[in-house]
């Protein structure tokens, strides 16, 4: 059986540069649990993709 996946749109306050979206993509990304994770500098946002579980 395939697992529900749950999509998040989340607001980045205080994101900067480029770069730092960049870090944050990586970091986050690399999170155990998280399927996928995309940063957009110019919108300020990350769309995050987790395997859903009991506490979201």
């Amino acid at each position: 059986m395939a697992e529900a996946l749950v999509k998040k749109k989340l607001m980045l306050e205080g994101l900067d540069c480029a770069n730092c979206a960049m870090k944050i993509e990586k970091g986050v990304g690399n999170i155990e649990g998280v399927n996928s994770c995309s940063v957009n500098f110019a919108t300020k946002t990350m769309i995050l993709e987790t395997a859903q579980n009991k506490e979201n």
